[in-house]
């Protein structure tokens, strides 16, 4: 039976001999490929803000600079 996030399985009493298959290597390749390419999205996007706030800060300055040679004349 599939439980909240698992399954569970129910013997009636006695001996039993069970055998699970957890996962086959296609799953697992899955999981690998999710996880890294979850951790690329996350690392992209955490430099694209990075540097969307180092063009922002350049403009900023080139403004300012040009404002104040401006006013010097």
């Amino acid at each position: 039976m599939r439980g909240d996030d698992c399954y569970s399985l129910f013997l009636p009493a006695g001996r039993h001999r069970v055998e699970i298959v957890a996962g086959d290597s296609f799953s697992y390749g899955i999981n690998v490929t999710s996880f890294w390419s979850t951790n690329a999205i996350a690392l992209f996007g955490a430099l694209a803000v990075i540097a969307l706030a180092c063009m922002y800060i350049v403009v900023l300055v080139q403004r300012r600079t040009v404002r104040v040679t401006e006013g010097a004349n």
